[in-house]
């Protein structure tokens, strides 16, 4: 696939198509945390978060991180996953930089609708609607900023009108040699002369 194919106006009317999608489920999600967040309860939760290093074939070594967690809300059992940006201790990225790897338990605040304990999460209603806010913005602004190449690339196209006649070629503006002339002889623009005048070739 060429470069040019892989930018042609469809592919980019379709990737301008699938940003806004993305943008405007962004907004919908960044509403319904911000109606979370003014409702929004809390318990402890004791978080359970495991570090597991593995090195492939070629000797690279990746670390993963998983975290689930549990808590009870009237008596009864609920449970999440999902990880802080920064627990009480140490923020998560600086442990997978120094290679932690086995399991750690900590307590931390969860956030849950009264409504519905199975919703829940870690990280304060408020900030996840922000932040879904501003991924919105971002993914509408590139499908816009798309969109506009794509209909810019369409002015500028040569547009080609239907059933237009097609263009005389410079062939066709020359007349027919008369027969029994000769081009290759030393009278070809004598007889050339001639043949636009609507004489004949001279004997």
């Amino acid at each position: 696939m060429t470069y040019s194919e892989f930018i042609s106006p469809g592919r980019l009317t379709l990737a301008s198509l699938v940003l806004l999608t993305l943008g405007v489920l962004s907004f919908v999600r960044s509403g319904h945390e911000a109606t979370l967040a003014t409702t929004q309860k809390t318990a402890t939760a004791q978080v359970l978060k495991t570090y597991t290093t593995r090195t492939n074939s070629s000797g690279q070594t990746t670390s993963r991180l998983q975290c689930a967690y549990r808590f009870t809300v009237d008596d009864k059992p609920y449970s999440g996953s999902g990880c802080l940006a920064q627990n009480p201790h140490e923020s998560a990225t600086s442990l997978l930089l120094d290679g932690a790897t086995g399991v750690q338990q900590f307590s931390a605040t969860v956030y849950y609708d009264p409504n519905d304990p199975t919703t829940n999460s870690l990280t304060e209603y408020a900030a996840r609607s922000g932040y879904d806010n501003r991924l919105g913005v971002l993914f509408v602004g590139l499908g816009i900023v798309l969109m506009v190449f794509v209909l810019l690339g369409m002015l500028r196209s040569p547009a080609v009108a239907v059933g237009a006649p097609a263009p005389e070629t410079a062939s066709a503006s020359i007349p027919a040699m008369p027969e029994g002339s000769n081009p290759d002889g030393d009278h070809f623009l004598e007889d050339l002369d001639r043949s636009l005048r609507g004489e004949g070739p001279k004997g």
